[in-house]
This record gives structure tokens, sequence and C-alpha cells, in this order.
């Protein structure tokens, strides 16, 4: 009967069936386990990509800033506010970056699931706790170059 309901209710998904031999649910259940561990440990190593990636932009953006950041200092911009300016353009690229990482993930998953017929599930939950903890991540990687901007003396940024 369930079977019968659930091939009503998904049509375009050939048929369900149940498969009740343990040592193929068993082989099933390690790929699934082993895959899920691999994508964790790849998503992680990925992030520490992107926190780096995220590093080098902003110390590059101090570097290349560094006669305005002297004109600014000279005339009076404390270190806090010029700190505080890195810090919301890092926060500006990482808020951009993942909403369109987050976006170009989901789309992905509807097109590969309609390319192999299984139709993708998403956790809004996880889906949030992810963005603040990506968020947080880049933000931290991004606090060190906006700290150091707000470190430089007035005469050297003054001679970049």
């Amino acid at each position: 009967i369930v079977l019968k309901e659930l091939n009503k209710i998904r049509p375009r998904y050939n048929q369900v069936r149940i498969l009740e031999t343990p040592d193929v649910y068993k082989k099933v259940e390690r790929i699934k386990s082993f895959i899920g561990k691999s994508l964790f440990i790849l998503s992680f190593i990925s992030l520490g990509i992107g926190g780096v990636g995220i590093l080098n932009l902003i110390a590059t953006t101090v570097r290349e800033r560094g006669s305005y950041i002297g004109v600014l200092r000279a005339m009076g911009m404390s270190r806090e506010s010029l700190t505080k300016i890195f810090i919301i353009e890092a926060g500006i690229v990482i808020v951009l970056g993942t909403i369109i990482g987050i976006t170009f993930g989901v789309g992905m998953s509807y097109i590969a699931g309609n390319i192999l017929k299984i139709p993708p599930c998403f956790n809004f939950f996880k889906i949030m706790v992810t963005l603040a903890l990506i968020m947080g991540i880049s933000l931290i990687f991004g606090v060190y170059p906006a700290k150091r901007a707000g470190e430089i003396e007035i005469v050297k940024a003054l001679k970049s």
C-alpha cells in the first residue's frame, strides 16, 4: 500500500522499490558514510582556502591603498576607524561570496537532481548554520589585515 502511494506521488521517478538484502544495505550505508565524511573534510579544506583568499584580498587592498591610508591618518582619522573600513569591506566581500556560493550550490543541486532523477533535499537550518560559520571564519581571516592597516604609521603610509 505504501509503495503504491509513493509511486502515485512521484510518477516521474520510475518506481520506488524496497530492497531487503542486509548485505547490500550495509554496503550502501558504508559508501554513504564514506562520501559524507569525504565531503565534510573537503568542505573544511575549501573553507580554509576561502579564508586565506579573503586574507590575501584584504592584505593586497591595504598595500595598494597605502597612500590613501596615509592621507586619511594625516587628516586625523583614528586607527579604529581605518580598521573598521577594511573590516566592512571584508564583510561585504564575504556576504556577497557566501550568497553567490549558496545560490550556485542550490542551483547545481537542482540541475544534478533533474539529470539523476533524484530530487534534492535541503535543510534550511543547516544552510543558515553553514552561512553563519562561513561568515564568521572568513571575518576572522579578514580582521588581521584590517588591524594591520590601522597600525600603519602615517609617514610610512605616505611614502608608499
